[in-house]
């Protein structure tokens, strides 16, 4: 089975109500709120142990029993809390009995010849009265803790260094990659349907992958020799564009070339630069009159009739566009499959 954030969940949640129920039971001023604890625990109980054991498979770990990876999890709900601090075998005692498994069990397993501490799933302290486990300070090890975590991926599945361009075309194919990515993470920050933590899970992660595929391209840049003289890094220098004004020129170049769309409303060039929601309405000026896309004439406005500053359409303007593109025969060869994964990416 693979790693399931949502059974997870639930066996964290199991031993939140399990930390619950051990405080309020050791409590001299134990309240009527223990029954409802106690009925949470019990229909956290059955769902949070039938899942246990898919963690230990998942790994490649078979002889692990329902106790010993309860105690695992507990001690990895331990981290997940923000605490680094180890557990004492007699806390662990309590924790797994009111989860209603037996506490002589409890004990054998954390001794010191049971799997758990033989096998290095979980470390111990010392302790000077000799009461082992009882007093025994415990927390899971690197190897314990992984069987709750997603998998790292191998070496082999890791993106490969990035190398230098070939050509200046293939540095203009790898900045229409990083505008399609742009325009997906605004697509996921501006979906009217979504949820506010849905869009700000997707338009993160979104956002993510927009900012490596940036960094990439420039690492890759850095290393191809002669970059410096591509036209469209002569174009940038020359009028000083940063990386939101370099999006918004390609975004335009790239909407005329390819998806034959030659102008496009202001606010979604705005939309393209934007990496949150709140930073959408802190920005709105940037791409007013005065700006310096529109002072230096490298945007044509189009339809400036309504007497509002962002109600236009933006294009490329022609000699921009023939700057941009003196290093190449042409516009950017596209594959069929990456046309159609791009437009396919827009329904």
């Amino acid at each position: 089975m693979d790693h399931n954030p949502k059974a997870l969940e639930g066996i964290l949640e199991f031993c939140d109500q399990l930390r619950t129920l051990t405080e309020k039971r050791s409590s001299k001023h134990a309240t009527e709120s223990k029954t409802l604890e106690e009925s949470r625990a019990k229909e956290l109980r059955t769902k949070a142990l039938e899942d246990l054991p898919s963690f230990g498979s998942s790994n490649g770990v078979e002889n692990l029993e329902i106790l010993e990876l309860l105690v695992l999890a507990l001690l990895f709900h331990r981290r997940t809390i923000g605490s680094m601090e180890s557990l004492r075998g007699g806390e662990i005692v309590g924790l797994v009995h009111s989860a209603g498994l037996p506490r002589t069990k409890t004990i054998e397993a954390l001794g010191k010849s049971a799997g758990l501490r033989k096998n290095r799933w979980i470390s111990s302290g010392t302790v000077s009265s000799g009461l082992d486990p009882l007093e025994q300070v415990f927390a899971a090890t690197p190897k314990g803790l992984a069987l709750f975590l997603p998998p790292n991926p191998s070496v082999d599945e890791a993106e490969p260094e990035p190398g230098p361009y070939a050509n200046e075309e293939a540095f203009l194919w790898d900045l229409y990659r990083w505008r399609n990515l742009c325009l997906q993470r605004a697509e996921a920050l501006f979906d009217a349907a979504g949820e506010n933590s849905e869009l700000s899970n997707r338009g993160a992660r979104a956002d993510k992958a927009a900012r490596d595929a940036w960094l990439r391209s420039r690492k890759r840049l850095g290393l191809t020799p002669g970059a410096r003289e591509f036209a469209i890094e002569r174009f940038r220098r020359k009028y000083r564009l940063g990386e939101d004004d370099l999006l918004v020129v390609l975004h335009l170049l790239f909407s005329e070339l390819i998806e034959v769309e030659p102008f496009l409303p202001a606010l979604e060039c705005l939309r393209v630069v934007t990496s949150t929601r709140n930073e959408l309405i802190r920005r709105r000026h940037s791409l007013s009159e005065g700006s310096r896309l529109r002072e230096s004439d490298i945007v044509m406005v189009r339809n400036h009739d309504y007497g509002k500053d962002r109600a236009v359409l933006f294009g490329l303007s022609d000699w921009a566009t023939e700057q941009i593109l003196a290093g190449v025969d042409g516009p950017p060869r596209l594959r069929q499959g990456e046309l159609d994964e791009f437009l396919s990416s827009e329904g």
